[in-house]
């Protein structure tokens, strides 16, 4: 009887985890609540069933990036007494309650969902977004069809998510190609035309990081199939993408204002940020009071007032644009040289994990990945708090197979 409850309460634990990753790129809703819910709810009674807390050490190099989540959760708590302007409390608390959820779930070493089940629902969930966005740019048809591409990019905004949280999605669908490709060789062809649609869509958004990321991507895939067999034509190969990938860069509306020297609104966040970090370096000013201070200081800075777009989402209830731009400068602003390095450690901990354990190049893939991202952005833009703590769990869970 026992070890039927196991093995459903494991089964149960198992899809909950995969419809919950299967939603990590779409807006927040019911079913991603209650597949998280359930989640970390079965997650934490299987960990007591399967009675591994009697072989289990909570304090292996592993564990750090979790606790170091841990200890950016109880950082925000801490400073509540301190806060100075204490009106974004509720919402900071509520929506970064995924850095302890999960960092208390990767403490213990909880199980997530099998490779095999993650690529293939990424790749899945992955087209199947790509075909929706298109059929919804069918239903509704841009004005001026020369700006086609503005419109999807906005249609897939309002009914997905960000382009930034689904690039990076796609990302890992494109990461899940490469491996199914080297794992099941008798149909390594099938997963080509996926990759290819994947890189495209990513291309054609409005995201230069996630571009960026894609050819990342490629190269260290092309070097993960070629590198035991192939070596000649790997140096080809990396050749090749890389000539390809410059030139697709080159068209691509942001990177191309970067390379004629215009004016980068990222420039003007960092700067007026960084010099606002500079008024409280050593501890920091807490996580309500700092979104208070930049977005006075943004308001203030005639560049920065420039773009309409980042001044009215201080008006949202999200204040999705109060933010460095940049995550390790978020921890160093909210909680000085203690957020900084937990920061740190939630970020290169994990890289530094895969390469002391010869770890897969793909999860390695992954993780400079969500790095890349979060250096021009904040995990609650980019990536989303819920999906940063799984993407970490599954890279941990896979980096010690």
């Amino acid at each position: 009887m026992m070890q039927e409850i196991k093995k459903a309460v494991s089964s149960i634990q198992t899809i909950s985890g995969l419809v919950l990753f299967a939603c990590l790129p779409i807006h927040f809703n019911e079913v991603t609540r209650w597949s998280m819910i359930l989640f970390i709810a079965l997650s934490i009674i299987d960990y007591f069933l399967q009675a591994r807390y009697k072989n289990h050490s909570f304090f292996f190099f592993k564990s750090l990036p979790f606790w170091s989540l841990i200890g950016l959760y109880l950082l925000l708590l801490l400073y509540i007494p301190y806060e100075t302007a204490n009106q974004y409390i509720p919402l900071f608390t509520e929506n970064r309650a995924a850095f302890l959820a999960f960092g208390v779930l990767g403490v213990v070493g909880t199980n997530v969902p099998p490779r095999k089940y993650i690529a293939h629902t990424c790749i899945m969930v992955s087209l199947l977004l790509v075909l929706y966005t298109l059929y919804l740019g069918w239903q509704y048809p841009p004005e001026n069809p020369v700006n086609w591409r503005e419109h999807i990019n906005y249609i897939r905004h309002v009914n997905i998510q960000s382009h930034m949280v689904v690039n990076m999605y796609l990302n890992m669908g494109i990461i899940a190609c490469f491996w199914l490709i080297k794992e099941y060789k008798k149909y390594r062809f099938y997963w080509i035309p996926p990759m290819l649609i994947l890189y495209t869509t990513i291309a054609l958004s409005d995201g230069r990081v996630g571009f960026v990321s894609s050819h990342v991507i490629l190269l260290i895939g092309i070097f993960y199939l070629c590198w035991e067999k192939y070596k000649k034509i790997l140096i080809g190969l990396i050749i090749g993408s890389s000539l390809a990938g410059v030139i697709a860069l080159s068209y691509n509306d942001k990177i191309a204002t970067l390379l004629t020297a215009q004016e980068d609104i990222r420039h003007n966040i960092w700067s007026t940020s960084l010099a606002l970090y500079q008024e409280n370096p050593y501890w920091g000013v807490g996580a309500s009071t700092n979104a208070i201070n930049l977005m006075e200081r943004f308001s203030a800075d005639p560049s920065i007032q420039k773009n309409r777009y980042l001044i009215k989402s201080f008006s949202l209830p999200y204040i999705s644009g109060a933010h460095p731009h940049n995550q390790l400068l978020q921890g160093a602003m909210e909680f000085g040289i203690l957020g900084l390095l937990l920061t740190l450690a939630a970020l290169l901990g994990p890289l530094l994990y895969c390469l002391r354990n010869k770890s897969s190049l793909l999860v390695l893939a992954g993780l400079i990945v969500m790095l890349i991202q979060l250096q021009s952005e904040v995990i609650s833009g980019s990536i989303g708090y819920l999906a940063f703590c799984y993407y970490l769990l599954i890279a941990m869970n896979y980096a010690q197979q």
